[in-house]
């Protein structure tokens, strides 16, 4: 696996890339622009095999609150799926859904709710 000082960088480098995890307005379908952070994570992964990943799904501001929610959730699922297609195990990931409980900008710009419409990994070792 990589050593603990290798470790650090790799996750703040794939930390820097979550915001290309982007989903489409009111969708839980990656965009395909996500692939390559998503990537990154599958590589930090295989290095690490103890490993495993909470990930939280989250949306704007717009819409009905339960159902962002449920979308939240649903985004989690579908990094989780990403990351099982690549033949990881199911049991290495942990996903939650906050809808748009932590806005990363209250603006109601096009561009800060997609900033909004996030996933964000803690990593267990």
């Amino acid at each position: 696996g990589l050593q603990r000082d290798l470790f650090i960088p790799a996750i703040n480098k794939i930390n820097e890339n979550l915001s290309k995890v982007e989903f489409e307005n009111s969708s839980s379908t990656l965009n395909t622009n996500s692939t390559s952070a998503l990537d990154n994570v599958a590589t930090l992964l295989t290095a690490n095999e103890g490993l495993r990943i909470i990930i939280e799904g989250y949306t704007d501001n717009s819409g009905d609150r339960v159902q962002n929610m449920v979308l939240s959730k649903q985004r989690a699922n579908a990094v989780k799926e990403y990351l099982i297609g690549k033949g990881y195990d199911a049991s290495r990931f942990i996903t939650n859904g906050f809808g748009s409980g932590k806005l990363l900008n209250n603006s109601e710009t096009d561009q800060a709710k997609a900033e909004s419409r996030n996933i964000t990994f803690t990593f267990i070792k």
